[in-house]
């Protein structure tokens, strides 16, 4: 499938008890996006901050969709439930982000990444970050050269040391689809953004 600058995007947000104020701030770095998302999926992983995810998403003008589950999820899972319900409310052209609830996204974040998506048989796109401290003073430029990460890491590199960042990602519907459903998780972690990374 051949992807463009308007395919839409469908954020998976994964909220758990977050402190209001990053949570809001995360939000309020969604809204204003150059490329704008068509649809936040938050995923309540503490199944009780749906309330606030819908007040501050409608304050910001921000569609959204929300999946409680019946009992308190830990991240791995919550990524999994929110790509599960945006596969079955997104368009087939769509692509996905991902994103915690303390995060903060520059303004043309979903724009750059989504350019970059468009090159030829690119299925996934992640992104370096700043790292910031919790008033957002930032603490690093870059968290791969903080991390000492690989650029171009092979499989092992990525099953020694992950290397990409959910928060920075974005991906197609086909690459959700092949990573669902997540590895249970045992001895051997698979974080879901390694996961859908390998």
């Amino acid at each position: 499938m051949h992807f463009s600058t308007r395919n839409p995007i469908f954020v998976i947000l994964a909220v758990y008890l977050p402190n209001p104020v990053h949570l809001r701030a995360q939000l309020a770095s969604i809204a204003p996006q150059s490329y704008p998302a068509q649809k936040v999926v938050a995923v309540i992983a503490d199944t009780t901050s749906d309330q606030l995810v819908a007040e501050i998403c409608a304050h910001h003008g921000l569609d959204l969709a929300t999946v409680v589950p019946a009992e308190q999820t830990e991240s791995v899972q919550s990524f999994e439930l929110g790509l599960r319900r945006a596969l079955e409310i997104a368009p087939e052209n769509a692509l996905f982000a991902l994103c915690d609830q303390d995060d903060v996204w520059a303004v043309d974040k979903l724009k750059r990444t989504a350019a970059a998506l468009v090159v030829p048989d690119v299925a996934m796109v992640h992104s370096d970050a700043e790292v910031v401290d919790a008033g957002g003073q930032r603490l690093h430029h870059s968290m791969h050269h903080l991390e000492r990460r690989k650029r171009s890491p092979s499989i092992r590199d990525l099953l020694l040391k992950n290397t990409v960042t959910g928060m920075t990602t974005l991906t197609t519907r086909a690459v959700v689809q092949a990573a669902l459903p997540f590895p249970k998780q045992s001895a051997l972690y698979f974080h879901h953004d390694l996961w859908l990374a390998l």
